[in-house]
This record gives structure tokens, C-alpha cells and sequence, in this order.
């Protein structure tokens, strides 16, 4: 089969469009793969978690606190009766009755008070945890957003290059006839479908060819299609 200078120069540049259209995949694999993105959406998400308990623990303590203070208020009122109850009574009956339930209102008022105050720590210190977890929730959260808006922008530039790329492509592959693009197709299913001899060393698979193959080569006329005797690449002669 013959081959022009001109076919020759566009299967070179077909190999290297398909070497870029290959890099090009790659790199929108490894968008897609995103590793780092994932790593991001893990740490998100163990931080959310996080923070959905202390938030929980939180609320949970303030629960508590709330009905510690209910509880107190209720002490206190009942204390409030009981001394009005002990000021206006004149039976020591009744007296006697009323000044052991206030010790019993005063013992119980401590204990609620030394609830609140234990409660009131907490809450100070579960605050101070949810606020740190939240800080740390938030900056994950815009760095996770920030990731994926990256990866997605350049996914379009990448894509947007593929297409012209493929476009290219298909223009130089219907140039060179059907025939060499048959020749052509086979061989880059295989590996690089085309290389520059150079120095007697095939561009496709980079061997050094010996004095025999490189005799047979040079004795093919020029515009023969020749091939690597290692390979099987197109080979374009100087």
C-alpha cells in the first residue's frame, strides 16, 4: 500500500490527538475517582455526626437544667406557704408538723440548688464543645463546597476540551482515507498505532531496530507503507 507525506504527517497527529483524548480521560477519571473530594466528604461527615451529638448532649443537658430549676421553683414556693402557714399558726401541732417539713423543703432546696449549679457547669462546658465541633463542622462544610465546585469547573474545562479534541479527531481520521484508517484503527487498538523512525529507533515502542530490519526498511520506496518489525506501528520515514 502506498502512503503520501501527507498521511504520514496525519496519522502522527492522530496518535498524538489520541494520546491527549487518553490524558484527558484520565484526568476526568480521577476527577470523577476524586480522592481528595471523597476524604473531604468522610471528614464532613464524621464532623456532622459530631456535632449532632454535642448538640444532643446539649440540649439533653439543658432539659435537665430546666427542670431542675421547675423543681427548685416549686421548693421554693412550697417553703414560701410553709413560713407564712408557721407565722399564722398557733397550734404547736401544727407547728411542730410545719418546721419538720421546711427542714425537709430546705434539705431538698440544697440539693436542687447544688443540681443547678452542677448543671449550669455543664451546660457552660457542653457549650463550649458544641461551639468548637461547630466551627470545625462549618470550615469542613465550606471546604467540602469549595472542593466539589473545583472539581466540577474543572471537569467542564476538561470535557469541553475532550469534545474539541474528539471533534479534531474525527476530522483528521476522515482525511486520511478509509483504508489507512481501517490500518490505523487496528493498530491503536493494540497500542501506538504510529511512530517517527528516527535514528533507527520506532517513536512507537521505542526500540532500537536492527541493521537487517533497518536494510529492508530503507530499501522500501518511499512512499511504501512500512511497519515496525517490533511493533507493528505505522512507521514514518524521514
Amino acid at each position: 500500500m502506498k502512503i503520501t507525506q501527507h498521511q504520514s504527517e496525519s496519522i502522527l497527529n492522530l496518535v498524538q490527538l489520541d494520546q491527549t483524548v487518553y490524558q484527558l480521560q484520565s484526568q476526568i477519571q480521577a476527577i470523577i475517582g476524586g480522592a481528595d473530594v471523597a476524604e473531604l466528604r468522610v471528614q464532613y461527615s464524621a464532623l456532622a455526626a459530631e456535632f449532632l451529638t454535642a448538640r444532643n448532649q446539649f440540649e439533653s443537658n439543658q432539659t435537665e437544667l430546666e427542670r431542675a430549676e421547675a423543681d427548685l421553683a416549686t421548693v421554693e414556693q412550697r417553703i414560701s406557704k410553709d413560713k407564712d402557714r408557721l407565722n399564722s399558726s398557733s397550734s404547736a401541732k401544727d407547728i411542730q408538723g410545719i418546721e419538720s417539713e421546711l427542714a425537709t423543703l430546705a434539705k431538698r432546696k440544697s440539693e436542687l440548688e447544688d443540681a443547678e449549679l452542677a448543671l449550669l457547669e455543664n451546660q457552660d462546658d457542653l457549650q463550649g464543645q458544641l461551639d468548637e465541633i461547630g466551627i470545625r463542622h462549618r470550615g469542613a462544610s465550606d471546604a467540602l463546597t469549595a472542593a466539589e465546585s473545583a472539581a466540577e469547573a474543572k471537569l467542564l474545562e476538561l470535557r469541553a476540551e475532550l469534545d474539541r479534541i474528539a471533534n479534531d479527531r474525527l476530522q483528521l481520521h476522515a482525511g486520511i482515507g478509509t483504508e489507512l484508517a481501517a490500518i490505523y484503527d487496528r493498530r491503536a487498538a493494540k497500542g501506538v498505532a504510529a511512530g517517527r523512525l528516527i535514528g533507527g529507533q520506532c517513536g512507537a515502542c521505542r526500540m532500537q531496530l536492527g541493521a537487517v530490519d533497518l536494510d529492508h526498511l530503507h530499501a522500501a520506496a518511499a512512499d511504501d507503507l512500512v511497519y515496525c518489525p517490533e511493533c507493528q506501528a505505522v512507521l514514518v520515514r524521514q
